[in-house]
């Protein structure tokens, strides 16, 4: 408990003052005064004062990430040629959005860190431009193939298997990519196949005969009526692991980016929508503690994932967060006037008190399903 504790508070604290730091550079590069730059969160232990740029770096009690403070960020001081109200809107964006940049920037360097050791990554078996890159340049071991979901009536249904089971071999032979284990399925037609397939900590061996299935997108195929996914521990060239990780940051930011549009979707009951899973402190400490068991690679995999996730959440337009800041901005730009300070204040305000309602709701819900051991 206490190490998970430790990992966690060193996770969050790097995620968070990361993004700050970008807050922080691009407002010294915007000529915006920046009144303190804390680490953790007060009471105050100790701190020290730039002569130089009158900035204030602190050292706080409470090490869950940090925070910047700027000269005029709730719109005092507007004649001031230092304060964040006296600015431009185009600077004031640029210093918004800094925070989200640089959580990208440290998704794309953990990646690229990561990439060079061995991260656990998924193999891209479809014809594309960067599976042809992973192909000639990558080297790929323990790998695995995943069950990702099981279709209504199929043969694995009847068999009991289970969304996460992995597929060990296929009659005593182990496949390295998903379609050759596709063609081997379609090849035994109404044949009893011997599955070794991997349970959490069990080994299970299961008789199913593959038969003709209808796939998500409505095709007719003969297999075992499961989607499949396979991962393993890819590494690359020191010289192309950085596009590896520029490439990983583009694919899971689209992913998550339809992940959040689902879930709006489910939300405002949108028809066809499935309601997603949302996971809160709790449940990231768990996912943390059991991602520390298998190492520091899967450690940074987590850590850029989560930072990427951070990135994208503080950019959507909802009050207290980034991208409701840069939603008044827009609202400035076509009124022609900036919004009232105080009016602009309370909505942050209430926006911080949903979030933090949220926040507490989900925790429960964690602890909930943690305890029926969900």
């Amino acid at each position: 408990m206490l190490y998970t504790a430790l990992v966690l508070i060193i996770i969050i604290a790097v995620l968070v003052l990361v993004h700050e730091f970008g807050h922080f550079f691009c407002s010294r590069k915007a000529g915006v005064q920046v009144d303190e730059f804390g680490f953790g969160f007060p009471p105050k232990l100790a701190s020290y004062k730039s002569q130089e740029s009158g900035t204030v770096y602190s050292l706080n009690w409470i090490p869950l990430g940090g925070f910047v403070k700027l000269k005029g960020e709730q719109g005092e001081d507007p004649g001031d040629s230092l304060s964040f109200a006296n600015k431009s809107i185009g600077k004031r964006a640029l210093i918004i959005v800094g925070g989200v940049f640089m959580n990208m920037v440290l998704a794309v360097v953990l990646l690229s860190v990561g990439y060079m050791i061995g991260l656990p990554s998924p193999i891209d078996d479809t014809p594309n431009s960067f599976s042809k890159i992973q192909a000639k340049y990558a080297t790929v071991t323990d790998i695995k193939t995943k069950i990702t979901h099981i279709l209504e009536k199929s043969p694995a249904q009847k068999a009991d298997l289970k969304p996460g089971d992995y597929i060990l071999s296929l009659d005593n032979k182990q496949y390295t990519s998903i379609s050759s284990l596709r063609e081997y399925l379609a090849s035994k037609k109404d044949q009893p196949v011997i599955v070794e397939i991997k349970r959490d900590s069990q080994t299970i061996i299961k008789q199913i005969k593959p038969s003709v299935v209808k796939n998500v997108d409505g095709k007719e195929i003969t297999g075992f009526g499961v989607g499949l996914a396979q991962g393993g521990l890819v590494r690359y060239p020191v010289y192309m692991a950085p596009v590896a990780g520029v490439y990983s940051t583009y694919s899971y930011t689209s992913q998550m980016i339809g992940a959040i549009g689902t879930m709006f979707k489910s939300i405002f009951g949108v028809k066809g929508s499935e309601p997603l899973e949302v996971t809160g402190p709790v449940g990231i400490a768990k996912i943390i503690s059991d991602f520390s068991k298998l190492g520091f690679v899967y450690l940074l995999y987590l850590t850029a994932i989560l930072s990427i996730n951070l990135a994208l959440i503080n950019i959507l337009p909802i009050p207290a967060l980034d991208g409701g800041r840069l939603l008044f901005l827009g609202i400035e730009c076509v009124i022609g006037k900036k919004v009232n300070a105080k009016v602009e204040a309370v909505i942050h305000n209430m926006g911080f008190v949903l979030l933090m309602i949220l926040i507490v709701m989900v925790t429960f819900q964690d602890i909930a399903r943690l305890r029926g051991g969900g």
